[in-house]
């Protein structure tokens, strides 16, 4: 994953969508989940 200055204001919507997904499934079966209270 890179970005520069030919990456479109869409496709860095895109991946931020996509990883707020991805971070809020990986806290949702993380183990530390009730120890640091996400």
């Amino acid at each position: 994953l890179s970005f520069g200055y030919m990456n479109t204001l869409d496709e860095i919507n895109q991946t931020v969508e996509v990883l707020k997904k991805v971070i809020s499934e990986l806290r949702s079966v993380s183990p530390y989940k009730t120890k640091y209270n996400f």
